[in-house]
């Protein structure tokens, strides 16, 4: 996944589309004032899952802040 800082509004649509609608909780806010910004635990850190690349926070995101990285 990339996260592009400067297109994100912090909306916070992404980070619920993770949490609720797909289930996974990968994506949460970071930082306060203009250092805020999206947190990704794409990796399997702190004994989450892994991003199993459902890509709805990306196809939610009104900014395309977000894409998915095709490796």
């Amino acid at each position: 996944m990339i996260y592009d800082r400067d297109k994100c509004i912090l909306c916070g649509i992404c980070v619920r589309a993770c949490g609720e609608t797909a289930g996974h909780g990968l994506l949460s806010f970071a930082g306060r004032g203009s250092a805020s910004g999206i947190l990704a635990l794409f990796d399997g850190q702190d004994g989450d899952e892994p991003c199993s690349a459902c890509l709805r926070c990306e196809e939610l995101c009104p900014t395309g802040a977000l894409l998915h990285r095709k490796d």
